[in-house]
């Protein structure tokens, strides 16, 4: 084998790694349906730069047609991958025109008017439009930095392909030939060119779907499964962050603490799939009641927590008000009433996390201990000094 041999091996074995990376991601977590279509885009990106390799061997009209369908299959499934991934609408119709003006074109420069050289321009055109359209869908999609970064990557891979294609008609349209393509600057540039993109490329992907697997994974660790809403981990990280804006911008803080009474009954008597049912209709009725500035968590068995933005005590129980009314008249098929429990108290500068819940608590403790079906606010709450405490914005 020779130098260049070995240097047209490497752009296979490239996409294979990254093909098998993207694979191994999909395996790990099945709704990244995107990096399987990355997976499918990089493996048929191998087998068309594996194909330039043998391409001396093969029937030079069956080589041109089997090379351009793995490159336009690349291009295609990338431009499909990208679109699911920034769930945006797939450029169906667009990418069926330039396909297909693509392969008529080579078929005329292949049948009717041969040339290797017009092939090239025809080819790369094609791919480079696909890919600009794999471009705009990051573009159009993005979310984060890296989002910007994967768009303009792969954008100036899309430009290349007009540039090479310009190279090809300004150097090589008259030396290319069927014998020497596989070994002409053209093809081995495009090889070069092709590899260093795949690297820049899969690096923006894994560092993308990185980040998202990173973040899926802090809010499976933040959020309960039942309900969907915080935990008390997760509801303790997020008010440590609503406390310092508080406290910052002078914006008072309610917290409410609810609790379903007689929940043990509920699972004793009617099983742990009632109890369930009762759960998560009360966290749905906390979800739409609360406000998106709001902070919503079932911090254990039938026991939620609502952290208020921007409101104070008589607001708070209103709030909690409506909430245990609306709970209550909820009938639940094959159960008795169900009722709960709500205490409430302010947020003060002084505070953390255990002794605002430690008021909140002691004011559920007295609701339950008062007759249950009711909602107490920490009655010290009036005694602590006024400049302590912050007033609503408007």
């Amino acid at each position: 084998m020779t130098e260049q041999s070995y240097f047209q091996l490497i752009s296979p074995m490239i996409f294979l790694v990254f093909a098998g990376g993207l694979f191994l991601l999909y395996t790990f977590e099945k709704r990244l349906i995107a990096a399987k279509i990355f997976g499918f885009s990089y493996l048929f990106g191998a087998a068309a730069v594996t194909l330039e390799f043998f391409r001396a061997g093969i029937d030079p009209i069956l080589a041109a047609y089997l090379s351009n369908t793995f490159y336009n299959i690349t291009a295609i499934l990338f431009a499909v991958a990208a679109a699911v991934r920034y769930k945006q609408k797939i450029p169906t119709s667009q990418m069926a025109i330039v396909t297909i003006a693509l392969f008529v074109g080579i078929a005329y420069f292949l049948h009717i008017e041969p040339s290797i050289a017009a092939r090239t321009i025809v080819a790369n055109g094609g791919n480079g439009i696909i890919f600009f359209l794999a471009a705009h869908c990051i573009y159009q999609g993005r979310k984060l930095p890296i989002d910007k970064v994967f768009a303009w990557v792969v954008g100036v891979f899309a430009f290349q392909f007009f540039i090479r294609a310009l190279l090809t008609i300004s150097f090589f349209h008259e030396t290319l030939t069927n014998a020497n393509y596989a070994t002409s600057m053209t093809a081995l540039s495009m090889q070069f060119i092709v590899s260093i993109a795949a690297l820049c490329v899969a690096a923006c992907l894994f560092f993308s779907f990185g980040l998202e697997v990173f973040g899926s994974l802090k809010r499976e660790a933040e959020t309960d499964h039942l309900t969907s809403l915080l935990n008390r981990r997760g509801l303790k990280q997020k008010f440590l962050e609503l406390r310092e804006r508080s406290i910052r911008a002078s914006v008072p803080v309610e917290l409410v603490v609810c609790d379903i009474d007689h929940f043990k009954m509920i699972n004793d008597a009617h099983g742990h799939g009632a109890g369930d049912k009762v759960i998560q209709k009360l966290s749905s009725l906390i979800d739409e009641t609360a406000r998106k500035t709001d902070l919503t968590a079932r911090i254990g068995g039938e026991e939620f927590c609502i952290v208020l933005w921007n409101a104070n005590s008589a607001a708070a129980k209103l709030f909690a008000e409506n909430l245990r009314s609306t709970f209550c008249a909820h009938q639940f098929e094959g159960l008795p009433s169900i009722t709960m429990s709500c205490g409430i108290t302010s947020l003060y500068v002084d505070d953390n996390w255990n002794t605002l819940f430690e008021r909140a608590d002691k004011a559920l403790y007295l609701a339950k201990n008062t007759g249950r079906d009711r909602t107490c606010v920490f009655g010290d709450d009036s005694t602590r000094p006024e400049p302590h405490k912050l007033s609503v914005v408007a």
